[in-house]
């Protein structure tokens, strides 16, 4: 839900500062960390970067979105309906005034460091999605025969994530696939 230019949402999306401030610091729900998938209107599917079909089988398109730069959103202006109208469980708390920015501006700082602590060797070209979802540990040994970081770690790390991004930003019921 960022802009390319990282400015602050359209003034017509009724969001407040601070929760303008959360979204172009977070772009959690663009960058694959908190779904796999974003769903589209029937309309917008001759324009989506890559196509999929919901569990419920609906179009969508998959996360990290690929329209999604290091600068926010490069089509802001003209992004899918689901992009405009997504509020996380995060952001539906500092608008309704049940988490102040500098606390919520913590937890997105803080889901962004344990992401980064889970996905720390994991595959290159893997999404973070992909990275966090390793599954139940295995043994691994380098070929000195001495332990690389444990897949053990790796999964208890990813674990964390989940709960933070659980207990956080995902709205109940709605973790595999953006819904509002």
């Amino acid at each position: 839900m960022r802009r390319q230019d990282n400015a602050v949402p359209d003034e017509d999306s009724g969001q407040p500062d601070d929760a303008a401030r959360l979204c172009v610091e977070c772009g959690l729900c663009c960058n694959g960390a908190l779904f796999t998938h974003a769903k589209l209107e029937p309309s917008e599917t001759d324009r989506a970067p890559s196509s999929t079909t919901t569990p419920e089988g609906g179009p969508a398109f998959h996360l990290p979105c690929p329209l999604l730069t290091d600068a926010g959103c490069s089509i802001y202006e003209t992004r899918f309906g689901i992009c405009r109208s997504f509020r996380c469980a995060l952001l539906r708390r500092v608008t309704a005034g049940e988490v102040g920015i500098d606390e919520g501006l913590a937890r997105v700082a803080e889901a962004k460091r344990l992401i980064a602590r889970a996905t720390d060797g994991a595959p290159t070209g893997a999404t973070i999605a992909e990275r966090l979802r390793l599954g139940p540990p295995t043994v691994s040994l380098d070929g000195d025969g001495g332990s690389t970081r444990t897949s053990a770690q790796q999964y208890l790390a990813s674990v964390a994530v989940d709960m933070h991004l659980d207990r956080h930003f995902r709205i109940r019921n709605k973790r595999f696939g953006m819904a509002s």
